[in-house]
């Protein structure tokens, strides 16, 4: 995996019933270029793994690059993960396998960190 980009956010508690939907959102929170969120992508499949019993906190947002490719038929393919931390202990992780139409180059990346 490569960090893409990482973003230290207010704490925050994740709680069920909406957990899910809170920790979709964190993508929108990330400062990446527009092309690089929705509209360009379309989600294929999602897993999120909760790796801390108890009350979901998070406080800082890292994307990571898993791998990219292309299908039989031409389209990209990408797959990322959105790790959750809390005191810099990963809470959660979410990994994402999206169609893309625009070229993720983990270089362009490299070394990006947002404060918010």
């Amino acid at each position: 995996m490569i960090k893409l980009c990482e973003q230290r956010i207010d704490e925050q508690e994740l709680v069920e019933p909406h957990i899910f939907s809170s920790v979709g959102g964190m993508w929108q929170r990330l400062v990446l270029p527009s092309k690089y969120k929705n509209g360009r992508n379309i989600l294929l499949e999602e897993n999120f793994y909760l790796l801390e019993e108890g009350v979901l906190k998070t406080d800082r947002i890292v994307l990571n690059f898993i791998r990219k490719y292309r299908t039989s038929k031409g389209k990209k393919i990408i797959e990322l993960s959105l790790d959750l931390y809390y005191k810099n202990k990963i809470t959660a992780r979410l990994q994402l396998t999206m169609m893309t139409e625009v070229e993720w180059n983990e270089d362009l990346f490299k070394n990006y960190r947002q404060d918010g």
